[in-house]
């Protein structure tokens, strides 16, 4: 069949019009899959700094209480060291002097069962010491057990997400020019019209299996 005879013309014209009509559904299609992909990056980001305020907030108090209760401990070392002091002093001191230094060796002793309140004592190391890292650790995981306390998956899945909303717009880019293919095979009326059809079926084509790729990756 001649490819000017009007039976050939008439189905290249029909074929164009129905690519044209189905291009401009899958523009569409992608156009929505794009923007599903920016609103859910969007609401990742949103979830990530979301978790980013919960961790500070978190940070902050956990820090606060912390330190109150270092604080705390550090009052009931000072006493409960000059208590010992006193206690060897004692050994030596006489009349007046004994009678002193017990009455204050008696209110740092008070003292420290007071300041034992205020502090949690299973923190306190085989050394003395205070373990203010592991109390604040330890805090922080029990937040988050209630709490989104990470945000980084979250930026990551943004980023993931916003890739593939570009990436789809390049596509949907491709398939406009397809359009534009489409459009002017169907109004020139000369032989080049058949290699700008085929133009606008290679860009569908791969703006199809290109929408297609990035949705299964």
């Amino acid at each position: 069949m001649a490819a000017n005879s009007t039976r050939w013309v008439k189905r290249f014209e029909v074929s164009v019009s129905i690519l044209t009509a189905l291009v401009t559904i899958l523009s569409a299609v992608v156009a929505w899959r794009a923007a599903i992909a920016g609103d859910a990056a969007g609401n990742a980001d949103f979830a990530g700094i979301g978790a980013s305020i919960n961790l500070q907030e978190s940070r902050t108090l956990n820090s606060s209480n912390t330190y109150q209760q270092y604080r705390a401990f550090t009052n009931y070392f000072r006493n409960n060291e000059l208590g010992n002091t006193l206690a060897d002093a004692l050994t030596s001191a006489s009349g007046d002097e004994r009678t002193i230094m017990e009455r204050d060796r008696a209110l740092n002793l008070d003292q420290t069962i007071i300041d034992q309140d205020f502090f949690e004592t299973r923190y306190l190391n085989p050394d003395g010491t205070y373990a203010v890292q592991r109390q604040l650790s330890e805090a922080e995981a029990e937040d988050a057990q209630s709490r989104d306390l990470d945000p980084d998956p979250h930026f990551i899945l943004a980023d993931r997400l916003r890739a593939k909303s570009n990436l789809m717009v390049g596509m949907l880019i491709i398939m406009a020019g397809s359009l534009w293919f489409y459009t002017m095979a169907s109004e020139i009326k000369h032989v080049i019209r058949y290699p700008l059809a085929m133009m606008g079926l290679l860009c569908m084509l791969v703006g199809v299996i290109g929408t297609f790729t990035i949705e299964v990756l």
